[in-house]
């Protein structure tokens, strides 16, 4: 069954997390700017990159297995499946980084050289994922599990990463970790 909206869900439900983070960050605990930038930019900087990662590795991880019918009839590379998944999460993360330069223009950061560095972030992180993906995605064949702990390993990676909260409050002896 389709629905109404299609792709544009790829789009909304991302905006729509940030939209009810920013509110209980920003609105409800009284989350203030960091290091001058605005607590919305702050959030975005960390979550685009996020949603591409985690849609990527978790869409990918399941390809293979979800396009059996695909592997059993037709004779291709099934390295490939993995590739489609996260070029199609690509897509809408690109998206995704022009609106974040839209947005620091409206708060009145001006393009500089160093945004330049965007086009090697893509590549690493592509690289990162691609390796990451191949890996969970071979290993979901042989052990079922692995989806699961994928699943369980993002989202403690989601709370992990210091979007929400700050580096300083890491005592010293644990910041190399």
């Amino acid at each position: 069954m389709g629905s109404y909206l299609g792709i544009l869900w790829a789009f909304i439900q991302p905006a729509i997390t940030v939209l009810i983070l920013w509110f209980v960050f920003q609105v409800g605990f009284k989350s203030m700017p960091v290091d001058n930038v605005p607590f919305v930019l702050w959030l975005v900087c960390g979550m685009f990159p996020w949603f591409f990662i985690s849609d990527s590795i978790s869409g990918a991880t399941d390809s293979i297995v979800a396009s059996s019918y695909l592997v059993k009839k037709v004779v291709f590379r099934v390295s490939l499946l993995p590739v489609v998944k996260i070029i199609s999460a690509l897509l809408i993360h690109v998206f995704f980084v022009g609106l974040l330069f839209l947005m620091f223009a409206a708060y009145g950061h001006t393009p500089t050289l160093y945004n330049l560095q965007v086009v090697y972030y893509i590549f690493a992180a592509m690289c990162l994922v691609l390796g990451l993906s191949w890996l969970t995605s071979a290993l979901v064949i042989f052990l079922k599990d692995i989806g699961q702990l994928v699943a369980m390993l993002l989202q403690f990676g989601f709370w992990a990463t210091p979007v929400f909260w700050s580096v300083k409050m890491i005592p010293e002896k644990y910041m190399i970790f």
